[in-house]
Parts: structure tokens; sequence; C-alpha cells
């Protein structure tokens, strides 16, 4: 059970949502709820001006950060 005060400004807009869309506040809430939830899963978008952008995701299946770490800076690179 899930309980929500909404302001009222809101409240109207979620009840004329529901009306115009013909859902239950309930069908409406869990879609809302089920969406946030997803887009937190998502990965941040990547500015296209990122100076990096362009080389995310280049190598598929490459070397991992501790292998490159062991391949540039040697064997002992993660030890005091």
């Amino acid at each position: 059970m899930l309980t929500l005060r909404l302001p009222k400004a809101l409240e109207a807009e979620f009840l004329d949502y529901c009306e115009r869309h013909g859902l239950s506040k309930t069908e409406a809430g869990l879609t809302a709820l089920r969406k946030l939830l997803v887009a937190e899963k998502a990965p941040l978008p990547i500015p296209e001006d990122d100076p990096l952008a362009k080389w995310i995701g280049v190598i598929k299946g490459g070397p991992s950060t501790d292998e490159w770490m062991r391949i540039t800076r040697g064997d002992d690179w993660n030890r005091p």
C-alpha cells in the first residue's frame, strides 16, 4: 500500500491525465513508477560534445581496465 500527498495543481494534472487516457489512478501511478525505475537503471546519455564520446564502446571484447593497467604499468601496478 502506498499513499501520496500531491500538491493540488499536480493532483489536478494527474487526474486530468487519467481521465484523458481512460486509466485508473492506480494504473497511471504504476505505469509512471515503473518508467521511473527503468529510467533509473538506464545509463546516462553521453553529451555529443564530450571529447571522449567517439571512443566509448569502440573496443568490444578488448582488455579490461585491470589488463590495460598491467600492460602499461606492469604486473605490480595495483600493489602498495
